[in-house]
């Protein structure tokens, strides 16, 4: 099943075109791939950030609920002995 395309105009000052043209050009691809390309990635680091935030968000409000934590030390600590090779225990939160 083919993905319906559905278009949408974008104004870019002239500069701005001339500038895609030329990455266009080096690249041998398409202005509209490029943008395409840009869109998608914009979309991919926003959807990330946002799901960031919301776990974040989470993680504040279980802490809040709970009192539940780790300190950076501990977690410093933890990750200095997995880069040395050590066999490590999954940390665990406390109040």
């Amino acid at each position: 099943m083919k993905t319906q395309s559905v278009p949408v105009a974008v104004k870019l000052t002239p500069e701005t075109k001339e500038r895609l043209k030329i990455v266009a050009e080096q690249q041998d691809r398409s202005i509209h791939w490029l943008m395409k390309e840009a869109v998608n990635q914009f979309l991919d680091r926003e959807e990330s950030k946002a799901a960031l935030r919301a776990a974040a968000d989470e993680s504040w409000r279980h802490y809040q609920e709970t009192g539940l934590h780790l300190t950076l030390g501990q977690v410093n600590e933890w990750m200095d002995d997995i880069i040395d090779g050590k066999q490590v225990e999954p940390l665990k939160c406390h109040k």
